[in-house]
């Protein structure tokens, strides 16, 4: 069940709206000095999350916490017990405990962070620490935040989509966490070499893993120029702002709200405070635009998107022209169409100018009559309209968000979001060489190929119901293949499970029983499908053999490869012993029966009665 916690953006859009809570507008690099009026101007510019990792001794978190109270914002505090990943050290979990409780009883946290830009390793620490963290403190969550595309697993540039869609796959399945954050910079000092394909492609990914797993999802904006990179103009920050919410982002952070002194990396500008603590005019530019998206806040915090589609040239492969059937059509221009259902049912859109330096008239032409209104307009109350059309001049980068109103819809379509079916890896057991040789030296059992036709009448059963989209990972019972391959199709994959299919051996041959081994970094999904296949699988065998034991679910002693490496939650089962003569002959002849305890309880996992 997700959890009603507020940190860069809502995991409950709707049940905050309903506390009060304001769109989340977040900071990178914090100001040098930490007293009363320095946290008022952040909060008078519209910030509404301070972040300051500078001041990094607890004493200094609380004093920021006690800070930002009085101004009405919330903190997302930083301490360096919640940024070590060793979670196999000794005293791991009372380090995690002893940060925690520094600071969850203050009214003005807002989350802990862990880690920023994590490379693909340190997934299981981050598990392990946002895990530890929810286990002592259930009203606030972990935050980390993520590359963008372009970067692997490893860290090094890669400019390959699919690449960096597996990577935030991984981490969404593993890490679970209530929000997902990235940072994207494109404003290139020669404009010529933006990186539109870059923007908007993260977009699509970031969007799509937000919806599938049901977070929202924020982003880090750029206004400081260093590297590579120019100083944004107004306009510039205007349209990374607007073009993300229109995607469906609800949460953004400034990078940075002051210049990064201590980072001689890059040669770096002024950011909304220059060199010298004063402000510049990206301090009033942001104060501005942060101001029209909080007066926005209350609608946009209930909002879902539901489509998204982008007109004019083509600025990445993987976005989408509006359809023919859409409520909605543009005549012309370079726009980005993001369409939303409210809590309540109620259709919004939000119209955003893709150019950064040029004004556009959106004209939107509908199906059917509607009702058009716009919400919190620059300037004051905005008009309502009752027609098939509706026109809005756009400033560079700017946006505007309608709601539509209209009888229900005839010949056209609004909604376009279908959430993935859930990806399942049946994996059985590669052990053929753990084999029952009878008096004659004939073959008993087989676990290898034995423990695959359990999972073929598996895997059959799942495809015959639909609701799950279901892979084996051998395409015959007496294929090899290494462990190494088997963790890897899960990850190429994208699953959402991976279930290996074992049968238990021991020298007592009147041993018996089945068990369920889970890993202990992502346990509380894992765990979970433990659960729901273990006692749907021993319901199954109790069928034909009630005696049978029941072992529970377990860590296991050893790191499984398969386990450990799928990067999603991940069970192998040992299902009865082939030692054990009895249970052999139930292995070798009850196969559809187990099979359907399987299946029955991979479909539990993800919510389906078989």
């Amino acid at each position: 069940m997700k959890k009603l916690l507020f940190i860069l953006v809502l995991a409950s859009l709707a049940a905050a709206a309903q506390c009060g809570e304001k769109f989340p507008i977040s900071l990178w690099q914090a100001p040098d000095t930490l007293d009363d009026a320095t946290v008022k101007d952040v909060a008078d510019a519209g910030f509404t999350v301070y972040f300051d990792y500078t001041h990094k001794t607890p004493a200094e978190q609380k004093q920021l916490l006690d800070l930002c109270q009085k101004s009405d914002m919330k903190v997302q505090v930083y301490d360096e017990r919640l940024r070590d990943f060793d979670w196999e050290a000794e005293g791991f979990a009372e380090k995690i405990a002893s940060a925690v409780n520094e600071y969850k009883d203050h009214s003005a946290l807002w989350g802990y962070h862990i880690c920023d830009e994590p490379a693909q390793p340190s997934f299981y620490g981050i598990t392990r620490v946002s895990e530890e963290i929810r286990k002592n403190d259930p009203n606030h969550v972990a935050f980390t935040n993520m590359f963008p595309f372009g970067i692997t697993k490893s860290a090094k540039p890669l400019f390959d989509y699919a690449d960096h869609e597996r990577f935030i796959e991984e981490y969404m399945s593993l890490v679970r966490p209530d929000v997902l954050s990235y940072d994207i910079y494109v404003l290139a000092k020669d404009r010529a070499h933006d990186n539109l394909r870059g923007f908007f492609s993260n977009l699509e990914i970031i969007r799509s893993k937000a919806l599938k797993y049901d977070v929202p999802f924020c982003a880090c904006i750029l206004d400081i120029e260093h590297g590579g990179y120019r100083d944004p103009s107004d306009d510039d920050i205007r349209w990374q702002i607007y073009n993300t919410i229109a995607y469906g982002g609800q949460g953004i952070i400034y990078f940075t709200y002051a210049p990064p002194k201590q980072d001689t990396m890059f040669k770096w500008g002024d950011a909304l405070l220059d060199w010298d603590g004063n402000k510049t005019r990206r301090y009033y530019a942001a104060k501005t635009i942060n101001h029209e998206i909080l007066a926005m806040s209350d609608t946009l915090m209930s909002l879902k998107s539901v489509a998204v589609f982008n007109t004019g040239k083509v600025v990445s492969e993987h976005t989408r022209p509006i359809p023919v059937e859409n409520l909605i059509g543009i005549a012309d221009g370079e726009f980005v169409l993001g369409q939303f259902v409210s809590d309540k049912g109620e259709m919004y859109a939000m119209v955003s100018n893709k150019s950064m330096t040029e004004p556009q008239t959106a004209v939107l032409k509908f199906a059917q009559d509607v009702k058009v209104s716009e919400v919190a307009p620059h300037g004051g109350r905005g008009r309502q309209t009752a027609a098939n059309k509706w026109e809005k001049t756009l400033s560079p980068g700017d946006g505007v968000l309608i709601k539509i109103e209209t009888a229900p819809l005839r010949y056209c379509k609004w909604n376009y979001y279908v959430k993935p079916k859930p990806r399942v890896v049946l994996d059985p057991s590669d052990q053929f060489r753990n084999i029952i040789w009878g008096d004659n030296n004939e073959e008993l059992y087989n676990e290898g190929k034995n423990m695959y036709e359990i999972a073929e009448l598996t895997y059959k059963k799942l495809k015959e119901d639909g609701r799950v989209d279901v892979y084996l990972n051998r395409d015959f019972r007496d294929q090899e293949v290494k462990l190494s391959y088997e963790a890897k199709l899960g990850r190429r994959i994208g699953c959402d499970a991976f279930v290996a299919f074992h049968s238990d051996a021991n020298n007592n041959t009147e041993m018996g029983g089945t068990w369920t081994f889970f890993r202990p970094t992502g346990r509380d999904e894992s765990q979970r499908l433990a659960n729901c296949v273990q006692y749907a699988l021993l319901d199954a065998i109790r069928t034909f053999y009630p005696e049978a034991k029941d072992r529970g679910v377990k860590e296991h002693w050893n790191h499984l490869h398969v386990v450990y490496n799928s990067y999603c939650p991940a069970i192998l089962t040992e299902t009865m012993f082939h030692t054990n003569p009895v249970e052999r002959e139930y292995l070798k002849n009850k196969q559809d029966k187990l099979a359907e305890g399987y299946a029955r309880g991979i479909l539990k996992y993800f919510g389906y009665e078989y």
